[in-house]
């Protein structure tokens, strides 16, 4: 988790203990293979949809609640894309739990 704590770019306080907080959720939570460039990846998709910093935590918080590898599913629950149906399983390209691969 430190390595991968390491990797945020994120010089708020507020929203770089909110991706911390994203990162050992799916860590501890998830028994699945999660490395320094999906938080890259995610870092880069939060920051490029917005500069907001209200916005960004929110989109960090929904991700954490639901366990979204992949931000898109977050930013799509805030902007209110597809706010009345809930991405399948097979979408929001959660780890399973069931063992070490990542169902996508």
């Amino acid at each position: 988790k430190i390595n991968m704590k390491k990797a945020i770019l994120e010089s708020d306080p507020e929203v770089r203990a909110a991706y911390e907080r994203w990162i050992d959720g799916m860590v501890d939570a998830q028994n699945c293979r999660f490395t320094k460039a999906v938080v890259q990846l995610f870092e880069k998709t939060v920051t490029e949809h917005t500069s907001d910093k209200n916005i960004r935590l929110k989109i960090i918080e929904i991700a954490t609640v639901n366990s979204y590898k992949d931000a898109t599913w977050a930013i799509n629950r805030v902007t209110g894309f597809r706010a009345n149906t809930p991405p399948k399983v097979s979408e929001q390209r959660v780890c399973t739990g069931v063992s070490s691969d990542v169902t996508f």
